[in-house]
């Protein structure tokens, strides 16, 4: 699977199947292959599931607020605005190897996230300010990638995780 960056809060999963695009402009839209997905729901489309979480909000307006994704053995999450980092939310999601975040998240959330989940990748897209995400995070090693390619036997299981920061241009 390939991960590229496609604009500030949009990215591509190149699957071997298919290509899935994850996007963000107030809630999330996944588009796998031909499929659109808009709203909160389990959708399962050629091989890849799709898990739309929507955190309740007081105008009852549908959100996609987090994004998961499992393809190829692989639990991508996405979170790009701050509602989806609503711990009590994101309870019932099992693994995220992946955690993809968008720079402007306030960084105690996202460590929040990060300790629920224990992805193995935090994946941060691309900001201006590099070095302040850099020393927001506090992670030492940060590697800077146009696109990350990672495959199932990457992500050791039952061991101690690692998380390896990676910024996406």
């Amino acid at each position: 699977m390939t991960i590229k960056k496609l604009a500030d809060k949009e990215i591509s999963l190149d699957t071997q199947s298919t290509t899935v695009k994850v996007s963000y402009v107030d809630s999330f839209k996944v588009t796998v292959g031909e499929s659109i997905i808009d709203k909160p729901g389990e959708y399962e489309i050629g091989g890849i599931s799709v898990m739309a979480l929507e955190v309740p909000n007081p105008d009852y307006v549908v959100v996609n607020d987090f994004v998961a994704i499992h393809s190829e053995g692989i639990d991508i999450g996405f979170l790009f605005g701050e509602k989806g980092s609503n711990k009590e939310f994101l309870k019932d999601i099992a693994n995220i190897d992946i955690l993809v975040v968008s720079p402007d998240l306030n960084v105690e959330n996202v460590k929040r996230v990060i300790t629920l989940f224990e992805p193995q990748y935090l994946v941060i897209l691309n900001s201006k300010n590099i070095e302040d995400v850099k020393k927001s995070y506090n992670y030492p090693n940060y590697s800077e990638e146009k696109t990350l390619k990672v495959k199932d036997s990457d992500f050791p299981r039952g061991e101690n995780i690692v998380v390896r920061p990676v910024i996406l241009k």
